[in-house]
């Protein structure tokens, strides 16, 4: 084998290997694992994230359309909970979440989390159902930061330029709604 041969040889071996390296960790860099709670939401101990996570998931499930966990709405819910209420606001927010784990006691669990899907379910059915105000603010806080967010604008149409105002659009079930 002539010189030359052997460095293009190992010059491709070695661009291989480290674009394969670069490549790896640029991939895995841009995946968010939303199983572990981001160093930012310093607001939420673990549990807490989770619990949101959940919650809002349950509200906004991934269809065919990505769900509430997809969208991020828990770091919405932290960003809006750090930076818009104060200490008693706060307070008043993880004493709601907190009536999750009550309601868990009457399925003999201490934690909300260690209800299995069907109990989870019917946890937030009943407090939906009693009006309660935390889980209203919670139901609102999971659409708009879903909704606001990249993921959820896209699931709506959206036409960056615009023609007349039409206020009366004809609506067909299974269309995208509209996003203005």
């Amino acid at each position: 084998m002539e010189r030359r041969d052997v460095l293009k040889v190992s010059g491709a071996m070695l661009g291989y290997t480290l674009a394969g390296g670069t490549l790896t960790a640029v991939l895995s860099g841009c995946k968010a694992d939303l199983a572990k709670k981001p160093a930012d939401l310093d607001l939420f101990d673990d549990k807490m994230y989770n619990i949101i996570v959940d919650v809002t998931e349950r509200i906004l499930p991934a269809t065919d359309t990505p769900g509430a966990k997809d969208a991020n709405v828990v770091s919405y819910i932290h960003d809006r909970l750090k930076f818009f209420n104060d200490e008693e606001g706060r307070a008043k927010y993880f004493e709601g979440l907190n009536q999750l784990n009550t309601a868990a006691k009457e399925f003999g669990k201490e934690e909300y989390l260690s209800l299995d899907d069907e109990q989870r379910t019917n946890v937030l059915k009943n407090l939906f159902s009693s009006s309660n105000k935390f889980m209203k603010d919670l139901k609102e806080d999971t659409i708009v930061g879903y909704f606001t967010s990249e993921v959820g604008a896209m699931t709506l149409r959206y036409d960056p330029i615009p023609g007349a105002y039409q206020g009366c659009i004809d609506y067909t079930p299974g269309d995208k709604l509209w996003s203005y």
